[in-house]
């Protein structure tokens, strides 16, 4: 007899009405809460790195953007010597 492949299950979210764990049915692959007989909704956990990536690339373009306007002034003051 084959063992029957472990389906992955999340981590337990807990029930915005009670504030119990959810309980896992995979008859219709969503959480519930045994207290209350509702479907729980897992909240999707921000994304906080998107924000820091987006700061570190504005400031790094500002930089680049300083250094290429600098470069071309030295150019073109050098260029009328």
């Amino acid at each position: 007899m084959q063992p029957q492949p472990q389906q992955f299950v999340p981590p337990s979210p807990a029930c915005t009405r009670c504030g119990r764990f959810a309980t896992w049915y995979a008859q219709t692959a969503q959480w519930g809460c045994d207290h209350c007989q509702v479907p729980v909704v897992p909240l999707q956990p921000v994304d906080t790195g998107s924000q820091a990536g987006m700061i570190v690339l504005k400031i790094f373009l500002f930089i680049l953007m300083v250094g290429v306007i600098v470069a071309i002034k030295v150019g073109i003051r050098g260029a009328f010597r």
